[in-house]
């Protein structure tokens, strides 16, 4: 495994594909404090995966949510270095943010201490819930919150309602793409979970049903991208890969091929953000 690779996987970079491409619709909304909230919404999805996966990797676990299920490419010194300098920046950014837009620097501060409260790994009965309904959490907290609250901003500011209609429609369109991501890594997980006791939906539900849920969430992002383009919101590119990839994707969890469904779909939501 390549240097360049080992640092990818451990600082889980990868993932800012849900953050970059929504968050900079938010510029026009938000104003002089754009470029510190863009910054900041970065960070704290970076600090919540680094805090996330340095607990799990002390424990000797596998990371969990990520493209590859596998803590040999995982470096605990780099995640744990990566989690500090996260938080580090992310003070600066808090405090530049409550000078310039107080509203924004309180709920990035918030944010950031929830996410250090809430920091562990998964091992005891007392962790067992962590990952329960993660598909649906994550996607709220990441992005479908944050581009409401822009929107709602964005009505009291004159001149920028059109850019908050963009920024909540994309938000949602990146909150379905991510929780179909997270569903299918808990179940590609499954079986492992189930042996540690993790209660997470696919261990809850079964295959079967998870599947029947995975259906419903594919179905939600083809036709949040139909809908989209219809209204004028993005490209008829974003439905189009969408649906190849839903249709891809579809195909091989129902082959039982997870770790591929899951490196497709995110492949998938990666074109479909860059075509916003």
């Amino acid at each position: 495994m390549t240097s360049v690779m080992r640092v990818v996987e451990s600082l889980r970079l990868y993932m800012l594909i849900w953050s970059l491409p929504y968050s900079l619709k938010w510029a026009d909304a938000l104003g002089d404090a754009a470029l510190p909230a863009i910054a900041a919404h970065a960070l704290l999805i970076l600090f919540s995966l680094a805090n996330f996966d340095a607990a799990v990797l002390e424990e000797g676990q596998h990371p969990r949510l990520a493209l590859v299920r596998d803590r040999m490419r995982f470096s605990v010194p780099m995640v744990g270095t990566f989690r500090v300098v996260c938080a580090g920046t992310l003070l600066v950014l808090i405090v530049a943010l409550l000078v310039a837009e107080p509203w924004l620097g309180a709920l990035a501060g918030a944010t950031f201490g929830l996410i250090a409260l809430l920091g562990g790994g998964v091992t005891g009965p007392a962790r067992a819930w962590r990952l329960r309904h993660a598909e649906a959490i994550w996607p709220l907290a990441a992005l479908i919150m944050p581009a409401a609250l822009v929107r709602l901003h964005a009505d009291d500011a004159a001149g920028a309602g059109g850019s908050g209609s963009s920024a909540l429609a994309s938000g949602v369109l990146g909150g379905v793409t991510l929780g179909v991501y997270v569903l299918l890594c808990v179940i590609r997980d499954e079986q492992a979970d189930r042996g540690l006791g993790l209660r997470t939906t696919a261990t809850s539900l079964g295959r079967g049903r998870s599947l029947a849920l995975l259906f419903v969430w594919l179905c939600a992002g083809v036709m949040l991208g139909a809908w989209g383009t219809g209204a004028g919101m993005w490209s008829w590119r974003v439905g189009g890969v969408l649906s190849v990839g839903a249709m891809g994707t579809l195909w091989l969890v129902s082959a039982r091929i997870d770790g591929y469904a899951v490196g497709l779909w995110w492949a998938t939501s990666a074109g479909a953000a860059f075509l916003l």
